[in-house]
């Protein structure tokens, strides 16, 4: 059936897309941690917290469709 190819191909974007998030997160955690362990959580914060508009900015750049939000 077509429309549970799509799916499956769907699901199968959506899983390879998370791995690359959770490895993204792992080296910021990884370089967070060897440069500032007392002040982690608030480095690791805003290197997460710069993601969004980092992404939007690439996006933007080269004419994608740039929603974090959605």
């Amino acid at each position: 059936n077509e429309s549970q190819t799509h799916i499956q191909f769907l699901m199968g974007e959506v899983n390879h897309r998370s791995k690359n998030l959770l490895g993204l997160v792992q080296a910021i955690a990884r370089q967070t941690y060897a440069v500032d362990q007392e002040g982690f959580m608030n480095s690791f914060s805003k290197r997460l917290g710069a993601l969004p508009p980092a992404r939007i900015c690439w996006c933007s750049t080269r004419g994608l469709a740039s929603n974090w939000n959605n």
